[in-house]
């Protein structure tokens, strides 16, 4: 058994052995997760520099920011979308008693709803490396975005911006499959090598144990995902991931077994993702590691799951909602712009929601960009979105306070439905921004085929009443 820094057993200092249980070997492919609770924390005995840790108290709000790829991210609060476990684990810890804020610069909704800020990423890798979202011309061109599609070349930002107590670390599986833009398309130019994965991890880990806060790191695996092809590195990613769970002297990271959740066909939305039940599943794995460590709610503490970061509820119909702020908040007018028309953006603000003349649509080529600045430079909180039949399958959503430094919202990298109108909202982090930008980056396939350009039939921007 590991023992703490002063040669105490965990299980003796209240923590539950459960936490540290060896994975067996399943076959499939894993995934690595982390759980990182700052040493800052800490205020039972010793300083963040004592050898011996102890456990953080209840006494303040813990900052949580789940952090790594699409399964972090989810794909939003249409129940046919993949699920994130972030709305689950959210609305677990607030009826246990915890204060909790969720923190990071992305707000994609879940199903379940609850604080919905989060360091998501679709598509990112460990890092670090030069994985960039690229398009490739007909003659084999190549041009990519500045920004690197990983999480060691953009975590020091985000750690600063957030300052969290908590992190929750879901990365690896983009790591074990290499991705080429094929001549004339766009997407995921992602060079990597599988077998690099295990050293990574680690650099990773080690990085965020090492910061000033002198955080606890909790590393643990994922089941196999269905009908996912394993490759040969994956049983040393898990087996570096184990050895980081015994690797600190100071018992900072520990490794957390979610292998023997047991998943089912319905549990996933497709091959790789949760469905809402899956998701439900891991964020019960994450609450009892996290309750292992963290100290128990004073009793009677326990509180409603409230929804402060939720995203906006809206009506069935989906023209209604179209028209419909967020609750307690008001319409804010906004300007539009786009890089191409075929009918005018402008359109988009009249108010008719559903009518055939009442949309923009864009040219029928990707990618396309959409600007929303709000008159007078009010800040918006909220945006709702009504989709178009024709809608995008990858999209950028982005928000900016002066309409040059952006910060994403959220991405969406395979929205594939097919319905004539569906309404998207989505919470702008901090206190809202004045620029909004969309980038639709491919079309739906139903839109390709049938020769349409993306389009959207209505636009709302909010922001609180009082």
């Amino acid at each position: 058994m590991r023992t703490q820094g002063n040669g105490r057993p965990l299980r003796a200092a209240g923590y539950s052995a459960s936490v540290t249980d060896t994975v067996k070997g399943t076959p499939g492919l894993w995934l690595v997760a982390a759980l990182v609770v700052a040493g800052s924390l800490q205020s039972i005995g010793g300083s963040a520099a004592a050898t011996t840790t102890a456990k953080p108290t209840s006494a303040s709000v813990v900052r949580i920011m789940p952090l790594g790829d699409s399964l972090t991210a989810g794909g939003g609060s249409d129940p046919a979308s993949q699920q994130s476990y972030r709305g689950h684990l959210y609305s677990t810890l607030r009826a246990a008693g915890y204060s909790i804020d969720f923190v990071g610069s992305d707000a994609t909704p879940t199903l379940i709803g609850g604080d919905a800020d989060n360091e998501g990423h679709g598509g990112y890798t460990i890092g670090p490396d030069t994985s960039q979202y690229c398009m490739r011309s007909s003659a084999s061109e190549l041009q990519c975005q500045p920004q690197r599609f990983n999480l060691a070349d953009n975590i020091d930002g985000w750690l600063a911006a957030a300052r969290p107590d908590v992190i929750l670390l879901l990365v690896g599986v983009n790591d074990q499959y290499p991705a080429d833009v094929a001549p004339g398309t766009s997407g995921l130019l992602r060079p990597v090598n599988p077998d690099e994965a295990p050293a990574k991890l680690t650099a990773l880990v080690g990085r965020l144990a090492a910061a000033s806060t002198q955080p606890w790191v909790f590393v643990a695996s994922l089941p196999p995902l269905v009908n996912a092809t394993p490759t040969p590195s994956v049983d040393l990613l898990n087996t570096t991931a184990r050895s980081l769970g015994s690797a600190s002297t100071t018992d900072k990271v520990v490794f957390v077994d979610l292998a023997s959740t047991a998943l089912v066909p319905t549990d996933f939305a497709d091959a790789v993702h949760l469905s809402d039940a899956g998701a439900a599943k891991v964020a019960d794995r994450w609450f009892r590691a996290i309750r292992a460590t963290l100290p128990a709610p004073a009793p009677g503490a326990a509180v409603p799951a409230a929804l402060p970061e939720a995203a906006a509820v809206v009506p069935t119909d989906a023209c209604a909602a179209a028209l419909t702020p967020a609750a307690g908040e008001v319409a804010i007018p906004f300007t539009t712009s786009a890089t191409s028309a075929v009918s005018p953006a402008e359109r988009m603000t009249d108010g008719r929601a559903c009518g055939d003349d009442s949309r923009w649509i864009a040219a029928a080529a990707d990618p396309q960009t959409l600007v929303l600045h709000t008159q007078t430079n009010a800040a918006a909180r909220t945006i709702g979105i009504l989709w178009d039949r024709s809608s995008a399958a990858s999209f950028i959503l982005e928000s900016s306070k002066d309409g040059r430094i952006w910060r994403r919202v959220s991405s969406v990298s395979k929205n594939a439905r097919d319905a004539n109108q569906f309404v998207t909202a989505y919470r702008i982090p901090g206190t809202g921004a004045s620029y909004l930008r969309l980038r639709s980056m491919v079309r739906t396939p139903q839109a390709k085929a049938a020769g349409w350009g993306v389009s959207i039939r209505e636009v709302v921007l909010s922001a609180p009443s009082a």
